[in-house]
């Protein structure tokens, strides 16, 4: 009889409607098997690091969670050639930095030529952004169209 009150006393007890109020609305709370070791996308080379900077940092395209189609995020839109090899993103004009400059091809340019592609630092990004090993060719064409020439076709491109 004891142990079937000290039963219902902590089964009762667990059934408790608890709410903790929380003001904060805008706070991500994810849990890693590990701390990142860096904050910077282009140096990420375990899940600890790419798991947090996936929320930090958006690239031209996205993923719909819900249809898997590739739309639109830094880039409102794209086009492709005949070829299949050469790309246009059209930025949107409406990003900032966290400093308040604007986005611009200039920011792509230099991301994928003097960072992804530079020899002098490592990076697993690169192996993922060549086909073959030989590196897309990126180019301003105006402040907000970059043009990627891929060395062939490549169909999971905007998913990258």
């Amino acid at each position: 009889m004891k142990k079937g009150i000290i039963f219902l006393l902590i089964f009762f007890t667990g059934c408790n409607r608890f709410y903790v109020k929380n003001s904060v609305k805008d706070t991500l709370v994810l849990s890693t098997s590990s701390d990142p070791k860096s904050f910077n996308p282009v140096i990420a080379k375990e899940t600890s690091t790419t798991t947090i900077t996936q929320f930090i940092f958006e690239g031209l395209t996205a993923i719909d969670a819900v249809t898997l189609e590739v739309k639109p995020s830094l880039a409102k839109r794209w086009e492709v050639d005949s070829t299949g090899k050469v790309w246009k993103f059209f930025l949107r004009n409406d990003v900032k930095w966290n400093d308040g400059q604007d986005f611009t091809a200039d920011d792509v340019v230099f991301t994928y030529n003097n960072l992804i592609y530079n020899p002098d630092i490592p990076t697993s990004s690169r192996d993922v952004l060549s086909i073959d090993g030989r590196p897309f060719k990126v180019r301003k064409i105006d402040r907000y169209t970059v043009e990627f020439i891929l060395p062939e076709k490549f169909a999971p491109f905007l998913q990258l």
